[in-house]
C-alpha cells in the first residue's frame, strides 16, 4: 500500500546468469495513491445497479486488463489503458448517481429545505433543531467524499484491482497483504491543508486515536482489504503494543487471529530509529488460539535465522498492554503487583522528568569541545564561570543494572532558573 509516495519504478532486473529480465505489467500493478482514504466503500450495495448491466461491465474491465497484460504493442496498450480509465469512470458514476447513499443524500437535502423553509413562520422545536443539526452533518460528509480536493489523490481499492471483483462487481478481497506503513503521528498532520486527519475520522476507522499514528490505521485498512481466512504480514513500530494511543488498536486485533508477533526491538536496521515488530494476523474471528511470540533481542541474537525461543501468548482482548514474557514472569509479576505498592502510589517520594534541553546536539558537548570552550573564554573569572555551566551528565542509557558507563558528555546549563554553585541565579547576559 503506498502513501502518497513518489515511485521510481524499475521494471527489469538481471537474474544470476546475467540475463536481463523484464518484470511484466508493472505499469498496471502498481497503484499509486492516499490508501487510506476512500469514496466508495468496500462493501456498497450494488443490488440497484442491476439494471445497469453491472456484469456487463464487469465482465469487459476484466477482459481488457487481461488484454492490456497480454500485449506488448505500446499503441495498444494505450488504446486499452483509454478504455479501461472509461469503464472506471462509469463505474464510479454509476455508483455515485445510484447509490443508497447518493438516495439518501438527496432526501436530506429535501428535508432539510422543509425544516429550514418552516422557520419562516414557526420557530424549530428542540428535536427538529436536533435532526436540522444531524442532517447538516450527514450532507457535508456526502459533499466532502465528492467535493473536498483531498480525495482527488484517493486510492479506490473498489475499482483499482478487478481481479478482486466476483462477476457482480462485488469485493472479495486479496489473498494477503504485506506492508511496512509510514510512521507519522496524526497530530502532525491536523494542521495539514488537506485535513488529512480528520478525513481518516470520517473514514470512520475504528483504531483512529486522535494523538495515535497513521501506522495504526494502516493495520485496519489491510485486514479489511482481505478475505477471509486470509492473511496480513506487517513490520511497523511496536509502541501500539504498550502506548496508550494503541489501545483501540490491541481491542481491533483481539477480534481476529494473531497469529505470530516477533519483537524485533532496536537497532535491528541501520536506518531505523524506532523500535519494530512484525505482525501476522489472520482474517478469522477464531481467536482461541494462542500466538507464537518471539522476543528478539540484538544483543542475544545474531539474526532472526537463529533458534529463538518463542512463548505462546493469550493477549488480553480489553485493550490492555500487551507483553512477550514466558508464563512463569507473567505469574512472578503479578505476585509482586498484588503484594507490593508502586511508586507512583507512595506520598513521600517525588517524581520528576530529567533534564530536557530542546535540543541535545546544541546542550550536549563532548569532552574536547568543553576544553575547547574553556580555552576561549579571556579571562580566569570568565573561564570559572563558564566551568560552572558545563556539567557532567549521564544518560538513561549510560544507567547500567550495578554500573555507570560515564561517556564524557558535558551539558551546558544556560537556563536562567539554574543555581550556579555559589546559589546565585544565573544571569544569561553574563555569558557571552
Amino acid at each position: 500500500m503506498s502513501f502518497e509516495a513518489d515511485i521510481n519504478i524499475t521494471n527489469s532486473y538481471y537474474k544470476d546468469n546475467g540475463q536481463l529480465e523484464t518484470l511484466p505489467n508493472i505499469d498496471i500493478n502498481i497503484k499509486c495513491g492516499n490508501s487510506l482514504v476512500h469514496r466508495f466503500d468496500l462493501d456498497i450495495d450494488l443490488s440497484d445497479l442491476k439494471d445497469k448491466n453491472i456484469r456487463d461491465i464487469v465482465v469487459n474491465y476484466k477482459t481488457n486488463v487481461k488484454k492490456y497484460k497480454g500485449t506488448n504493442d505500446k499503441n495498444t496498450k494505450y488504446e486499452i489503458e483509454e478504455s479501461i480509465k472509461a469503464i472506471k469512470d462509469s463505474f464510479k458514476v454509476e455508483l455515485k448517481n445510484n447509490s443508497k447513499e447518493a438516495r439518501e443524500y438527496d432526501k436530506n437535502i429535501k428535508e432539510l429545505g422543509k425544516l429550514q423553509t418552516q422557520t419562516n413562520m414557526f420557530p424549530l422545536t428542540a428535536a427538529e433543531l436536533k435532526r436540522e443539526k444531524e442532517l447538516l452533518a450527514a450532507i457535508e460528509n456526502y459533499e466532502n467524499k465528492y467535493k473536498n480536493k483531498a480525495y482527488n489523490n484517493a486510492l479506490e481499492w473498489r475499482f483499482e484491482f478487478p481481479e478482486v471483483l466476483d462477476q457482480d462487481g462485488n469485493f472479495e478481497g486479496f489473498d494477503c497483504v504485506i506492508g511496512n506503513p509510514p510512521y507519522i503521528q496524526l497530530q502532525k498532520l491536523h494542521d495539514n491543508t488537506d485535513g488529512s486527519a480528520e478525513l481518516y475520522r470520517d473514514n470512520k476507522y475504528e483504531v483512529f486515536e486522535a494523538e495515535g499514528d497513521i501506522y495504526c490505521l494502516f493495520y485496519e485498512c489491510g485486514i479489511n482489504l482481505l478475505k477471509d481466512d486470509a492473511i496480513l504480514a506487517y513490520i511497523t513500530s511496536n509502541k501500539w503494543m504498550k502506548a496508550d494511543y494503541g489501545k483501540k488498536l490491541r481491542q481491533y486485533f483481539s477480534k481476529w487471529n494473531v497469529i505470530e508477533l516477533i519483537d524485533l526491538g532496536g537497532e535491528v536496521f541501520e536506518n531505523a530509529t524506532v523500535d519494530t515488530n512484525i505482525l501476522f494476523i489472520q482474517k478469522n474471528e477464531n481467536n482461541t488460539v494462542p500466538a507464537l511470540c518471539y522476543d528478539y533481542n540484538k544483543g542475544r541474537y545474531s539474526n532472526l535465522d537463529d533458534n529463538i525461543p518463542f512463548v505462546s501468548i493469550d493477549f488480553p482482548k480489553d485493550g490492555s498492554t500487551w507483553l512477550i514474557e514466558s508464563d512463569i514472569k507473567r505469574k512472578i509479576k503479578k505476585k509482586v503487583v498484588s503484594q507490593g505498592k508502586q511508586i507512583k502510589d507512595r506520598n513521600d517520594i517525588q517524581i520528576l522528568f530529567g533534564v530536557k534541553t530542546g535540543y541535545n546536539d546544541a546542550f550536549m558537548i563532548n569532552k574536547l569541545k568543553r576544553d575547547e570552550i574553556l580555552t576561549n573564554c579571556k579571562t580566569e573569572d570568565e573561564r570559572k564561570r563558564t566551568e560552572e555551566l558545563l556539567r557532567p551528565v549521564l544518560r538513561g542509557r549510560d544507567v547500567k543494572h550495578y554500573s555507570i558507563e560515564y561517556k564524557d558528555l558535558y551539558l551546558i546549563t544556560t537556563h536562567n532558573g539554574i543555581k550556579k554553585l555559589n546559589k546565585e541565579r544565573i544571569k544569561i547576559e553574563d555569558y557571552p
